[in-house]
């Protein structure tokens, strides 16, 4: 017994068939080329936990932004999630292959208790075009007024 096919089953099905013979191109490879022609920003450990840390005492930490791409990766800016973290770089440009330094500190004056306080890093990565940086941990004060 012979089923019934509609015409569109049919012509998708001689439309594949056609592109397994003729070897048309599979939108894997395109895909796969695009990513290959860009920066990617990877960073070896975006979370730093600074543990417990007196109050008043500033929190540090060097965070290591690497471009695996294969053009150069440009740092856009740095946005850090308020007044008490700031962020420099040293380098906006890093070529492919190559890493650079983001420096953060936090102001731990007036804070007491566990924190957490981010940097987005915009790039011209298309892929990846934010990360976020952290740093998280306790900040313990030098008096604690219990009535």
């Amino acid at each position: 017994m012979l089923k019934k096919r509609s015409i569109g089953t049919v012509y998708i099905t001689a439309v594949f068939a056609a592109a397994a013979l003729f070897g048309a191109p599979s939108a894997g490879p395109l895909i796969a080329e695009a990513a290959d022609g860009s920066p990617k920003i990877t960073v070896d450990n975006s979370v730093f936990d600074f543990g417990a840390i007196a109050q008043g005492a500033p929190v540090e930490h060097l965070f290591t932004i690497n471009n695996a791409g294969s053009d150069p990766l440009k740092i856009e800016r740095l946005n850090p999630s308020c007044g008490c973290t700031a962020a420099s770089l040293s380098a906006q440009i890093i070529d492919p292959g190559n890493s650079a330094t983001i420096r953060t500190v936090f102001d731990t004056t007036g804070f007491q208790g566990y924190k957490v306080k981010t940097v987005r890093v915009y790039s011209n990565d298309p892929q990846q075009p934010s990360i976020v940086l952290t740093l998280k941990g306790s900040v313990i004060p030098d008096v604690v007024v219990d009535p």
